[in-house]
């Protein structure tokens, strides 16, 4: 796990956050999860359950902190039916889940299309860095 947060801060060409990845704060989050599964014997999934800021506190949703691919195999399919699984047994509402921690967003995006979610919101930054 730790060599592909190390790996993904040596991208600097694809997200301007990447290069802000602390690979101890990442681990002590993770290691302090009531939410941190193996998956498929493949996949470390990380969640959430929180109540968005623009709800009222009944409303939940499973929000994915992260995928990720530990060893080769398994299939994402899983994770997929995993998450909704969680979803059901705590009552929240949806899950929600991302691109960020991966290199190809668009290629990432279709797997979870073909799994039934879809795209609702696009993140933006800006980098003083770059302009």
């Amino acid at each position: 796990m730790t060599k592909h947060l190390r790996k993904m801060r040596s991208w600097p060409d694809h997200k301007a956050w990447f290069k802000f990845i602390d690979i101890d704060t990442c681990l002590d989050s993770i290691y302090a999860s009531d939410n941190a599964y193996i998956v498929d014997d493949a996949f470390l999934v990380v969640y959430e359950l929180v109540t968005p800021w623009y709800a009222k506190e009944d409303v939940v949703l499973l929000n994915e902190v992260i995928i990720l691919r530990l060893v080769p195999g398994g299939d994402f399919k899983n994770v997929a039916s995993f998450l909704e699984r969680k979803r059901e047994e705590a009552g929240a509402k949806l899950v929600c889940v991302g691109t960020a921690l991966t290199r190809t967003d668009a290629a990432l995006a279709s797997v979870y299309h073909k799994l039934g979610f879809k795209t609702e919101t696009i993140i933006l930054v800006q980098d003083p860095a770059l302009t």
